[in-house]
């Protein structure tokens, strides 16, 4: 699947561009679980600020939880140490 397309096979919004090109640096056959989250002007994260992007200061972080696949290799079964 093309790292602009979402999972649900929709395209990438504007703002989360910039979280994509980011990831672009991963090596390929890469798949992380994270979310994308809007802090507001409070440093906190805001669902509303994230659905309207683009009409106040909200800046876009991607939070990762996990790295699943990394370079074609299942590591769900390695220890965080041995990454």
């Amino acid at each position: 699947m093309a790292a602009d397309i979402t999972r649900y096979r929709a395209r990438v919004p504007a703002p989360r561009v910039a979280i994509v090109k980011a990831l672009a640096a991963m090596p390929d056959e890469t798949v992380i679980n994270g979310e994308v989250v809007a802090l507001g002007s409070s440093g906190r994260p805001s669902f509303n600020e994230l659905q309207n992007f683009g009409a106040g200061a909200a800046t876009i972080v991607f939070y990762a939880f996990d790295v699943v696949v990394f370079n074609g290799r299942d590591v769900t079964v390695e220890s965080l140490w041995a990454c």
